[in-house]
């Protein structure tokens, strides 16, 4: 039988990305700009995608890392507007093959909009978790601060180890909360928003490698771990859907954003 909780969960995600989709930009408090700016992306970058594609969500530069070459098939998972996309196909050329995938229709929608100009790109709409890709047939997967919105962590490694060719590699830009919650499920008045997103505890980043090593990829190399500024963790938007439509305590909030902290790396599969 279907878990209500896991209905529940994809209606909040959608909910939420699906108002960033039509708004046309993350933050409130911040311009899409200036937040990829902090999380490593050049003026250049911004500059030579799609209008109304770089949404400012993220929390890194996967592609900063990502070894795409031309004629590549690059996979982003959770492509939001196509910025990513847009950024590999620039890389792969016409002869490679860029997919995005993600779960909320408004922001498939965008992308496809946004991707007119790009004939060897294509949007997906599916769950990270359940991939709608056959296998062995990526050269590169990316994924930028969104494998922390799914419970399941280690079924997405799994299903980017089965779609990546042998030789190919992911880039990961993540969040992740290192501190327990105390009394997070009890204190939450919809027990489905315990375990959503940002407010899932993940044990340390040395526990959150060793899980994507047991997946049965080699060579991690971490590229950047660092505390998110409490300031950025949760912009005044998410912690009004937090606080006010999800019934999340301020104080469970800030303990959140205390403990947060960046993430990137690159790993292989054999």
């Amino acid at each position: 039988m279907p878990d209500p909780h896991d209905a529940r969960r994809l209606d909040v995600i959608q909910g939420a990305y699906g108002a960033i989709a039509q708004r046309g930009e993350a933050s409130q408090a911040i311009t899409s700009e200036d937040a990829s700016s902090l999380w490593g992306y050049s003026s250049d970058e911004m500059a030579s995608v799609p209008d109304g594609s770089n949404l400012g969500l993220g929390c890194g530069n996967p592609l900063g890392q990502a070894v795409i070459q031309s004629g590549d098939t690059v996979l982003d998972l959770g492509s939001g507007a196509g910025f990513d996309c847009f950024l590999a196909a620039d890389r792969t050329g016409p002869d490679g093959h860029v997919i995005g995938i993600d779960i909320t229709p408004a922001m498939i929608a965008r992308a496809r909009s946004n991707g007119t100009g790009y004939p060897h790109v294509e949007f997906r709409e599916g769950s990270i978790d359940d991939l709608p890709v056959e296998s062995e047939s990526v050269d590169v997967v990316t994924s930028n601060c969104v494998i922390s919105l799914v419970p399941d962590r280690r079924e997405v490694y799994r299903e980017a180890f089965r779609v990546l060719k042998p030789g190919g590699n992911i880039t990961v830009s993540d969040t992740l909360v290192t501190q327990q919650l105390p009394g997070l499920p009890s204190l939450v008045a919809d027990p489905a928003i315990a375990e959503i997103a940002y407010l899932i505890y993940a044990g340390s980043f040395d526990d959150y490698l060793a899980m994507v090593a047991e997946v049965g990829f080699t060579d991690i190399e971490v590229q950047e771990s660092k505390p998110i500024p409490a300031e950025l963790a949760f912009d005044p938007t998410v912690e009004e859907t937090l606080r006010e439509q999800l019934g999340v305590p301020k104080a469970i909030i800030t303990t959140a954003a205390h403990s947060m902290i960046t993430f990137s790396f690159i790993a292989t599969k054999p």
